[in-house]
């Protein structure tokens, strides 16, 4: 609206009334800009008409009349989105663009990517980028290699999703295994080789693994010996280590992406073959009784370093290095070995060795025979100064036998043809005379007797001797008769008249109420060593008839006297009298008794009983005495005009 006339105010009013009505419009003050006036209308409804007009005042307040118009604001639709195309395809991504031709709205709606593929489905992705108001790019990404995709656009306001009609459809590269060729085999030795290989192609993915696969059997793989040689495309090469010699091996070069591992044409290679040693034998020399010298010489060491050489010996033929054996060294060339502490007059085999890393080679069996020792000369000595126990006896060595006499003595037993696993002394070395003590014997025993000597051959013994020891006895003894024989003692005793040469450890006297006791029975002992002794016997039992013998003891053993035979004397009851009755009353008397003998024991107890029966016992009343041969006893309460009947008892141990 331009101003014709000075305008101090303009006021704008819009309504979806065309009359104004009351409260059914909105007012608005007008910007002016030079003679421009403006005014932002909001919020209106979308699809909506309406109505304007405006009320312009001049400097007078005076209202200038102005026109009314009428506009129609625009109703939301569904946006319109188109799909461009997709760039930048690899093996897991793409670049898709698309153009979003109406928004449909005010404001810009939601935008992105509707991706599908079978079986994974739809994936709803939101642009990535925004190259203007109206085109987009989406980035898509974690894609599977060599797999179709269907990609379209789609755009969303409040009205709703629109999509675009057109589809498009792409396959993403696909990821192979990497090309890979194997190099020839080249440097091969006893131990190692040279080996590589070519990636000419990743296979569209990193090759984050390469090298060469080897084994001894045929199309080796990772899972048998690798060598590693770093990552990417292009030749590389290795060294193949640690190999066995003369041992055919496969190898292959392989790669691996992230489609796997792809493996080269396999290489066959053998490497070179050690061999073992050749050896000869010397023949021996300087043969003795226990030595001999040997030896040979190592001719070739088979391409390894001779690590042992020597000579191997034994009793049987084709001695090895489990058998005997002197080590002389190592390396090639000529060696001598000393083979001592042989047996003598014995055949030995020999042969050279020699060992590398390969085995074990022998030179050609040579063999001899040791020079042979004898067994001694000699003979015994006969036995002297003979005792209960000892003797002296010897032995005269007239011949070595060509080995030095180690051990010379006599060995002696009770048995015939004694050997040095008897009893046996020994007496030196050397040849000669020479004697020996033989003590510890048993009394009144043969024995036989042969002087030895010992050298490297073996043992020799003498013509074989014998004797017998002087012989011990047991004691001489007698039995003097018994005395004093009472009740339950009696005195006895012996005589020692001979000891038997042997001391005389213990004697005395053996009873026993059977015949002919012995010192297992039993004893009293009476000290030791020769003469008369007596001794008490006590705790016997009375009337009872005993045996006794005196008996010494020695070394030898023990011998007895003669047999004695006594009874003892026997126990009886007590023998006692009644006195006659005195002081007789209406209910009382006196009585009492005389012990004439005791019976051979203590009495323990004396009195009178009495009944009105005749011979009254202890059953019946009585009355205890005071224990003397003489006693008394007062009898009461008895009955009046009674006749009683009394005795005197007595009772002993």
């Amino acid at each position: 609206m331009v101003a014709n006339s000075p305008i101090a105010d303009v006021e704008l009013q819009y309504s979806t009334d065309s009359l104004f009505g009351e409260g059914l419009y909105q007012t608005f003050q007008l910007n002016q800009n030079e003679h421009h006036y403006t005014a932002n209308l909001e919020p209106l409804q979308q699809g909506q008409t309406y109505y304007v007009r405006y009320k312009v005042f001049n400097s007078f307040n005076s209202m200038i009349p102005a026109r009314v118009d009428t506009f129609r604001t625009r109703a939301y639709t569904l946006p319109s989105v188109r799909t461009d195309s997709v760039t930048h395809i690899t093996t897991h991504s793409a670049d898709c663009y698309f153009t979003l031709t109406d928004w449909g709205c005010d404001s810009l709606p939601s935008v992105g990517i509707c991706r599908f593929s079978i079986p994974s489905g739809y994936i709803n992705l939101p642009y990535t980028d925004s190259l203007s108001d109206s085109t987009f790019v989406c980035s898509l990404s974690d894609l599977t290699d060599g797999k179709t995709y269907s990609v379209y656009a789609f755009a969303k306001n409040a009205q709703g999703t629109a999509y675009s009609e057109k589809v498009i459809t792409f396959t993403t590269i696909a990821i192979v295994p990497p090309t890979i060729t194997t190099a020839d085999v080249t440097a091969i030795s006893y131990t190692s080789a040279v080996c590589g290989g070519d990636i000419s192609s990743d296979g569209n993915a990193e090759v984050t693994e390469r090298g060469i696969c080897y084994a001894t059997t045929a199309q080796p793989t990772t899972q048998d010996s690798v060598i590693l040689c770093g990552s990417g495309t292009g030749s590389f090469s290795t060294v193949l280590p640690n190999l066995q010699d003369g041992v055919t091996y496969y190898v292959r070069a392989y790669a691996t992406n992230g489609k796997g591992t792809a493996y080269g044409d396999q290489k066959t290679f053998t490497t070179t073959s050690y061999y073992a040693p050749t050896v000869s034998t010397n023949a021996p020399q300087n043969i003795s009784f226990t030595t001999t010298t040997c030896g040979g010489k190592v001719l070739t060491d088979g391409a390894l370093s001779i690590t042992d050489k020597g000579i191997c010996y034994g009793t049987s033929p084709s001695p090895t290095v489990n058998s005997q054996k002197i080590s002389c060294g190592t390396g090639l060339g000529d060696f001598t070995c000393t083979l001592s502490n042989l047996r003598d007059s014995t055949v030995y085999y020999a042969r050279a060795y020699a060992v590398n890393a390969k085995g074990i080679a022998y030179g050609e069996q040579v063999s001899w025979r040791t020079k042979g020792y004898v067994l001694p000369t000699l003979s015994t000595i006969a036995a002297s100064n003979i005792t209960f126990t000892s003797a002296t006896c010897g032995g005269s060595i007239t011949s070595d036998g060509n080995a030095e006499i180690t051990s010379r003595g006599v060995c002696y037993s009770t048995k015939s043809k004694p050997t040095i696993s008897n009893s046996k002394v020994t007496s030196g070395s050397g040849t000669g005379t020479f004697t020996c003590n033989l003590t510890n014997l048993s009394d009144g025993t043969t024995y036989y007797a042969r002087a030895y000597a010992t050298n490297k051959k073996g043992t020799a013994y003498g013509a074989q001797i014998s004797w017998t020891t002087k012989a011990y006895t047991r004691p001489t003894v007698s039995t003097i008769e018994a005395q004093n024989v009472s009740y339950t003692t009696a005195t006895c005793g012996g005589n020692v008249t001979s000891d038997g040469s042997l001391s005389v450890t213990s004697r005395g006297i053996c009873y026993s109420t059977k015949s002919n006791p012995t010192i297992a029975d039993n004893k009293i002992v009476s000290g030791s060593g020769v003469g008369s002794f007596s001794c008490t016997l006590t705790n016997l039992s009375d009337n009872t008839t005993y045996y006794v013998r005196a008996y010494a003891t020695n070394s030898k053993g023990t011998e007895y006297g003669m047999q004695q035979v006594f009874t003892t004397l026997t126990y009886s009851l007590p023998s006692v009298t009644t006195l006659d009755i005195t002081d007789i009353g209406c209910n009382s008397a006196s009585c009492g008794g005389t012990i004439v003998s005791d019976g051979g024991k203590n009495v323990i107890s004396c009195g009178i009983c009495y009944s009105v029966s005749p011979n009254p016992t202890l059953s019946d009343n009585s009355i205890p005495g005071n224990n003397t041969p003489n006693f008394d006893c007062h009898l009461s309460d008895l009955s009046t005009f009674t006749t009683y009947y009394v005795r005197a008892y007595a009772i002993n141990e």
